[in-house]
């Protein structure tokens, strides 16, 4: 079976800088404008020095605050960002995109309670203000409780009825309560607003799936590839689908453009060795999973794979130390049990493959010797 990540993430509405304060030194409004100047050419740590000598003028400078919190969060420094977006809130309770900022990078910690609870907070400042209902709509998401999401994208298509993310989310959330026919029509609808955007194509591909439309799905998948050529998991996706229909040769050929496109892609090589095991050819099967236990050594499933392939070439000791280091990593790992006594049985120690056979059995009554 093909393994596969969720084909795209779900949009986080970042807002830009705020523009706006209350009568700060004339010094720290000059560091200021150097930190927004400098965010606004992508160099955040001159962004961060900024407005830094800004709060050390003015330590009560909330839109400094909030500013260096945004740019700690573009570096993916959510602690910082998080400390400096509370600050920003203490000095000025109002600030909208403060609480909606810290709802991202909350949610980003996984703190998804505290996200809502920002972004409800932001609805009660702005209840027309769309973002907020778009993350905490996503929020929803995270937490698997589909209803709420749905309903905050319904507020935010309301509010924003152009912005095409509220309309891919929604159709996220449509999608895992498996209403395929809504989710196509909100991709469909955002590929209409954005028609550019790969990802889209993708989710409307899967949901294709869902309804048993192969030719369509396969088709959206290919315009996927056209919309963002070189997006590794546009090709990736497709050729999870090629494999899924018994189509490895050209699977395989997909997989490695993905591979050209993003070369060190564990997951990649791990599918790529999965097709070419399904055409009987096992030393480029082990070649990928080798490549892929290089990218991601702690896979239990590569070394499971490649054991297994060394099983089929007959090399027992390599296959017996591969699926040793899968059940280390693994210890429930039934079937690398199963196949290390097949390649002890394959040795002739019959000790030692009953004991595995034994352990298999224990872990799934299904599997027999």
């Amino acid at each position: 079976m093909i393994c596969t990540r969720p084909v795209a993430a779900l949009v986080l509405a970042l807002l830009l800088p705020v523009l706006t304060w209350s009568a700060p030194p004339e010094a720290a409004v000059a560091h200021f404008n150097q930190g927004l100047d400098a965010f606004n050419k992508k160099d955040l740590d001159k962004a961060i020095a900024s407005f830094t000598l800004a709060i050390k003028l003015d330590t009560t400078y909330s839109q400094a605050y909030y500013n260096r919190g945004l740019s700690y969060h573009h570096k993916d420094d959510l602690d910082n960002a998080i400390k400096d977006y509370t600050t920003a809130i203490k000095h000025d309770a109002k600030n909208v995109h403060a609480y909606v900022n810290r709802s991202l990078a909350f949610h980003g910690q996984k703190d998804y309670d505290k996200a809502i609870e920002d972004c409800t907070t932001a609805i009660a400042l702005a209840p027309k203000d769309a973002t907020a209902y778009l993350n905490r709509g996503l929020a929803h998401a995270a937490q698997k409780n589909y209803a709420k999401a749905i309903a905050d994208y319904d507020e935010t298509i309301k509010l924003a009825p152009k912005d095409y993310r509220a309309y891919n989310n929604r159709g996220l959330a449509y999608h895992h309560g498996k209403k395929y026919d809504d989710a196509i029509t909100d991709f469909t609808q955002a590929i209409k607003l954005n028609p550019k955007e790969a990802d889209l194509y993708q989710n409307r591909a899967d949901s294709y799936l869902g309804k048993k439309k192969d030719d369509l799905a396969f088709a959206d998948y290919g315009e996927a590839i056209k919309a963002n050529p070189k997006n590794p998991r546009a090709y990736n996706n497709r050729a999870n689908f090629l494999a899924m229909t018994g189509k490895f040769k050209e699977a395989i050929e997909d997989y490695s453009s993905a591979i050209d496109l993003a070369p060190k892609e564990s997951l990649t090589y791990f599918n790529r060795g999965l097709a070419y095991i399904r055409i009987n050819n096992y030393d480029k099967g082990v070649a990928d999973f080798t490549e892929a236990i290089k990218n991601d050594p702690k896979s239990a499933k590569a070394y499971y794979q490649r054991g297994s392939a060394l099983l089929e070439q007959k090399f027992y000791d390599k296959s017996i130390d591969d699926l040793t280091e899968a059940i280390k990593l693994d210890p429930k790992y039934a079937r690398a049990y199963y196949n290390r006594g097949r390649a002890y049985r394959g040795k002739g120690d019959k000790a030692l493959a009953d004991k595995d056979f034994a352990e298999a059995k224990r872990l799934d009554p299904k599997l027999g010797k």
